[in-house]
Order: structure tokens, then sequence, then C-alpha cells
């Protein structure tokens, strides 16, 4: 899959990655249209969390649509498309049960 990255500082471009792992509970999603936010600029031209890291995949906040999905995914199938939001709990943590997303 070919992503948005970080390839050094104040550097940013494309690179390939090979996806060949994904847990029961996840999605697989090729990226339609990104919406990079303060913190991928901070990461790219800054010196933000984990800015260091070599070919660091930016824009955490996309639509996009879903290439393949854990065999415990029960909402969403190949084909459809999503939003995906700059958080991601693990909602099914007692955080998240209780209504404290932002803590997981």
């Amino acid at each position: 899959m070919r992503e948005l990255a970080r390839i050094e500082q104040d550097v940013l471009g494309w690179v390939d990655i090979e996806i060949d792992e994904y847990g029961p509970y996840d999605a697989i999603c090729k990226p339609l249209a990104m919406a990079p936010c303060t913190s991928d600029v901070h990461i790219v031209w800054g010196h933000a969390y984990m800015s260091d890291a070599p070919n660091r995949v930016v824009g955490h906040e996309a639509t996009a649509e879903v290439v393949k999905v854990g065999d415990k995914v029960k909402d969403f199938k190949h084909g459809d498309r999503v939003i995906v939001p700059a958080i991601t709990p693990d909602w099914l943590t007692v955080p998240a049960e209780q209504g404290f997303s932002q803590h997981c």
C-alpha cells in the first residue's frame, strides 16, 4: 500500500508498505482522502512526538475504503466507505465501555 510519510526531518514523501498481519478486530483500509492535522505538521516539520521515526505514516484522519477485515469485525465489510477518526480507542477495554474512550 502506498502511504504518505515523514521520510526524515523536513521531508515528506511516499513510501510503499506491506501489510501482512492484522488482528481479529482490525480493518485494513485504502485511504481515499486524508486530512492532515497539526500533529502531522509537527511530526514532519517540527520536533513532535515520535518525529524522529523514519517513514512514519502521517494523515491519521481520513476517508477510506475497507479492503480487509478481521474475523471478529461484524459491522464493516470489503468495499465499505468509512471515516477514520483521529482517535481509535480499544472499545473492548473497561474505560471505553464506561464511556471514557479517550483513555484507551
